[in-house]
């Protein structure tokens, strides 16, 4: 008879727990942990978002696609940039440029701020560039070149951090030409796509 009062008893107690449970899923105090819950995730979602916006987003870019036909921009989105690089009237002589639009240098032998010039994964070559004071006087509007870039593959990035000019300059601004060369596998030049951008030198060198 122990036994069987002792079944009876673990039955009982099961299905007090059972109920009980029932009456947790069913009661306000569930519904206030549920909306903490909920409250709780948005919450996370929120700050995430804010700390992308921060620290996830921070370089201006500009995208400058020169070959557009008829001189109309070209709308590039996640879903059509495959198709696009991949079109049928592709050339390998391509060129899209990817660069910050501001160029500003604490000094001439600073490097610039948020800066950087990238090789966009949509080309299809090795690239360098050089960087000119503009000059009109002269044949091809290029003046004395400040700064040659090593070669940049596809995809890759050329951080400010790592650009410093190799002619002083004064404070000031000062229009500029960037000129893209374009080479092949023997690091021939095989096409130039030449940018105009304006340098500031924010403060005389000590």
């Amino acid at each position: 008879m122990a036994v069987k009062n002792t079944a009876q008893t673990s039955r009982v107690t099961k299905t007090s727990k059972n109920k009980q449970k029932e009456k947790y899923f069913g009661s306000v105090k569930f519904f206030k942990h549920l909306i903490t819950l909920i409250i709780l995730l948005v919450f996370l979602a929120l700050l995430g978002l804010v700390l992308y916006l921060l620290f996830g987003g921070g370089e201006e870019e500009q995208l400058v696609i020169p070959d557009g036909g008829d001189g109309r921009g070209i709308l590039l989105t996640p879903e059509n940039i495959e198709a696009w690089r991949n079109r049928p009237d592709a050339t390998d002589t391509h060129f899209t440029t990817e660069m910050s639009v501001e160029w500003e240098f604490e000094r001439w032998d600073v490097p610039p701020r948020k800066s950087y010039i990238a090789n966009s994964v949509l080309n299809h070559r090795l690239m360098y560039f050089e960087m000119f004071l503009a000059d009109e006087n002269s044949e091809d509007g290029l003046g004395e070149m400040i700064y040659d870039s090593p070669y940049i593959p596809v995809g890759a990035k050329l951080d400010g951090k790592l650009i410093t000019l190799r002619t002083e300059l004064a404070k000031g601004n000062y229009p500029t030409v960037v000129v893209y060369r374009i080479v092949d596998e023997e690091f021939d030049i095989v096409a130039d796509v030449s940018v105009e951008v304006i340098i500031k030198i924010l403060n005389d060198a000590d």
